[in-house]
């Protein structure tokens, strides 16, 4: 059953499933709400994709905030890197990058990206012979009290 503070009242209810984001109207937050508080099941009926599920998934998360993945988030952040925000996203970067270079990754990818990486480069270059100003001039333009407000 989802907390006290919860369900202390219809409001309260469907602020909290609001906030877990399932929007009830008014019927039907009165009716979870009961069912909560008289500890009753409530039969939802509707064609597919109505929400039913959504709602169940909604007060599930209510009910077991620990088991969302938010929690599962601050959890390994505190559990293992000790509050470090900055080792954390660290080992989640290495792990992601780890996934990817396990994938199978062929020689036509690799010419292809080699030849996106060489037009890329070869596009900056233009960018840059274009460019009349100096930095300076292009630092005074753009620090200029008529672009700063």
């Amino acid at each position: 059953m989802p907390s006290e503070q919860a369900i202390a009242s219809i409001d309260a209810l469907a602020a909290a499933l609001q906030a877990e984001g399932y929007f009830a109207d008014r019927r039907l937050a009165t009716a979870v709400f009961l069912a909560l508080r008289l500890q009753r099941p409530l039969l939802l009926e509707g064609e597919p994709g109505v929400g039913k599920t959504a709602l169940a998934q909604a007060l599930e998360r209510l009910e077991h905030p620990e088991r969302t993945p938010s929690a599962h988030v601050l959890g390994e952040l505190t559990g293992e890197y000790g509050n470090s925000f900055s080792r954390f996203t660290l080992a989640r970067s290495e792990k992601a990058r780890d996934s990817l270079l396990a994938l199978p990754w062929s020689q036509a990818q690799q010419q292809r990206f080699e030849q996106w990486s060489a037009q890329s480069v070869q596009d900056q270059r233009d960018i840059e012979a274009a460019d009349t100003l100096s930095f300076e001039e292009w630092r005074l333009r753009y620090m200029s009290p008529e672009n700063l407000r």
